[in-house]
């Protein structure tokens, strides 16, 4: 029944959101979340309490402000789907500020200190004393690990995001609020069982260590979203935008006396940075550069409009719709789709494989994605004289998975 379709919908959006704990884009904040509860390891269990459901509630509440953008641009007519924010160059540099102003500040390059009304109202919110874990801190833990998951799609999370896009306004909010629910349930299990946390180490020396390896990752990961940038307005232009991120570290380095962090030379000059590396893709970037991104030389060019033909012919077809953005879609790259066992699977047996790169907005792959009802990538299908229409695989994909429905697709005449 429709129902029981719906509650099936709601538990793989509550499972989707728990497995993308697992996914590379998010374990760095899930580290800094450790990382921020051994340094205060003396806290009491209200407290621990108290700052685990802050980091569960800012998750769950971002994953709702995402579903209400959505709506937003759903109601404008707008193109919706998981992770299209890293389409535009504006987002990419946004988070690329915030990761490497992390990354600095793990590393010491500087200490952020707040006006002393501003450091109560954020900081210590929700706290009782100044000794106490932030909650708004924390909060805006669980938020940014929230933006960091989108360009990952979990196994589950295609089919849930997809149901909730094409559905209702009331549809999305429940899809949303539960994708928020099942990343946040590692934290609610602390909260039920807040002893788990009091058996991490203690602090010590190795914390230094461990938060430079911290800086280490997100300083890679600033150094990845620099990558899609420069698919997306050049290399050159991509450069002058890491120039301005690194004058920010040193300026930020730079001491403006013993008792301050920040001066007013000193912030004019990162608040004028900021600004300038948002300006400078939009300003200074060639427009509609094409993006050369095929991986290997039997990749096609996308034609969608090409399959039913070659279908009609006798021909396989594997379609693979990625991006530079879609870390699930490099998973399945380093373990299937760029390996040598695929490559000599379609030489072989002179299967069509097409690539369709999303990187940046592409109005052909979206309305194709939403033939199939889904909003998101990885996406990948394939077609034959016993599949025309196209059977969906799996997010993560398989060796054999991908074998089985191309030995299906072609009637079986695969040669193994």
């Amino acid at each position: 029944s429709q129902k029981s379709s719906f509650i099936l919908i709601i538990g793989f959006a509550l499972l989707g959101g728990l497995i993308l704990n697992l996914m590379p884009c998010v374990l760095p904040v899930i580290s800094l979340k450790v990382l921020s509860l051994v340094s205060h390891n003396n806290e009491t269990i209200g407290i621990i309490r108290l700052n685990f459901i802050a980091t569960a509630l800012g998750i769950i509440f971002s994953f709702l402000l995402l579903g209400i953008g959505l709506i937003s641009l759903k109601i404008a007519g707008s193109t919706i789907g998981w992770g299209i924010q890293f389409q535009y160059p504006w987002f990419i540099v946004g988070l690329t500020l915030i990761v490497i102003f992390f990354s600095f500040n793990l590393w010491g390059i500087f200490e952020l200190r707040l006006p002393g009304w501003l450091n109560d109202l954020v900081y210590n919110f929700g706290t009782i004393n100044k000794n106490q874990l932030s909650f708004g801190n924390n909060f805006l833990i669980g938020a940014f690990a929230t933006i960091l998951a989108t360009p990952c799609s979990a196994p589950f999370l295609g089919t849930a995001i997809g149901f909730a896009l094409a559905g209702s306004i009331i549809d999305i909010i429940i899809i949303f609020s539960a994708l928020g629910v099942g990343m946040a349930l590692p934290y609610f299990i602390i909260v039920v069982f807040p002893t788990l946390a009091t058996k991490l180490p203690k602090p010590g020396v190795w914390m230094i260590t461990v938060k430079r390896s911290l800086s280490i990752a997100l300083l890679a990961t600033a150094i990845w979203l620099l990558s899609i940038l420069k698919l997306q307005i050049g290399i050159k232009v991509t450069l002058i935008v890491a120039a301005i991120v690194f004058l920010i570290g040193f300026v930020l380095k730079i001491k403006t006396s013993q008792k301050e962090t920040f001066g007013l030379p000193k912030t004019g000059v990162i608040i004028a940075s900021i600004l300038a590396a948002f300006w400078v893709p939009y300003n200074l970037a060639p427009h509609n550069t094409p993006i050369k991104n095929l991986n290997k030389s039997y990749w096609q060019e996308f034609d969608p409009e090409a399959i039913p033909k070659l279908v009609q012919q006798g021909k396989t077809v594997f379609v693979d719709i990625t991006a530079e953005w879609c870390i699930t879609c490099k998973v399945n790259k380093a373990t299937v789709l760029g390996r040598e066992e695929f490559q000599n699977l379609v030489t072989n047996n002179k299967i069509i494989a097409m690539q369709g790169d999303w990187t940046r907005p592409n109005e052909k792959i979206t309305q194709y994605l939403r033939r199939f009802n889904r909003f998101g990538i990885p996406f990948n299908s394939v077609y034959g004289p016993e599949n025309i229409g196209g059977q969906v695989l799996p997010e993560l994909l398989t060796t054999d998975a991908v074998r089985r429905s191309l030995k299906k697709a072609s009637s079986g005449k695969l040669v193994f």
